[in-house]
């Protein structure tokens, strides 16, 4: 019985370590004039290293998802497994190990540069649903969707061509 509570104790650490990685960085990205994101912990797959989480960073207004960490806990909490950067999963043995790990994840250049990536892209107002009118910018003047189209010159205008086959084969009268 007490051996069960000390697997949940250190299972619920582990978790509650990834959970509070997950707030700062929403708290991160998040700020005036940018798109609303989430960072949470979404449940995967059940793997030999153990339980997956994966650590997405959403935000649906701009169509973006990204899936910034993996991390593998299993039924006794530790050892956890992280696996970022296509790198080889890490192994944290206890709840320290795994905090120095994450800390160090995160200072990590690469990584520093992917969440200064993303919390760009929520700032672009571009991404947010300005889309632009195809056959406009084949002319070469970008005219957000939505508004009124000229009509082209006469130059550009595709002249169709008559159809040829049986279609295009009509009997004499």
């Amino acid at each position: 019985m007490r051996q069960d509570r000390l697997r949940e104790d250190h299972y619920g650490e582990a978790l509650s370590l990834l959970k509070r990685l997950a707030d700062r960085l929403e708290a991160f990205l998040d700020g005036p004039g940018r798109a609303q994101a989430t960072v949470r912990l979404e449940l995967g797959h059940v793997v030999s290293q153990g339980q997956e989480y994966r650590m997405v960073i959403q935000a649906s207004a701009i169509g973006l998802k990204d899936y910034f960490l993996r991390a593998y806990v299993p039924a006794p909490g530790f050892p956890v497994m992280l696996d970022y950067l296509s790198e080889e999963p890490r192994s944290c043995k206890n709840e320290e190990k795994l905090s120095a790990a994450l800390v160090a994840m995160i200072k990590n250049d690469q990584m520093m540069a992917r969440l200064v990536a993303i919390r760009q892209t929520l700032s672009d107002k571009t991404p947010r649903g300005e889309r632009v009118d195809v056959e406009s910018f084949r002319r070469g003047a970008a005219v957000p969707a939505g508004r009124p189209r000229r009509a082209a010159p006469r130059a550009l205008r595709q002249r169709r061509k008559p159809r040829r086959g049986p279609a295009a084969v009509r009997p004499r009268s």
